[in-house]
């Protein structure tokens, strides 16, 4: 964690950007990649290939949602990139 005093006075957004950059986003799109290449439970849970039922009330946000924001691409091509990089 970056050692931000109160008396600094930066916004929270400013705060929260220099935190993300590196305590969770970079493990996110890391761990991303390997459960992607995995091909195991995890993969079909985040492909949405298990059926269920959906649930009332506006969509909540994703994890694939940050995969997407953050990177600029699609979720497909973030799949096929992760997956590329196997070999």
């Amino acid at each position: 964690m970056p050692r931000i005093s109160w008396t600094d006075h930066g916004t929270n957004e400013s705060v929260m950007n220099e935190i993300a950059t590196d305590t969770v986003r970079k493990p996110k799109l890391q761990y991303f990649g390997h459960m992607i290449r995995a091909q195991n439970h995890c993969t079909y849970i985040f492909e949405g290939r298990l059926d269920d039922r959906r649930g009332r009330g506006r969509t909540r946000r994703r994890w694939g949602d940050d995969i997407k924001d953050w990177t600029g691409k699609t979720l497909a091509e973030c799949t096929t990139t992760a997956r590329d990089m196997k070999s």
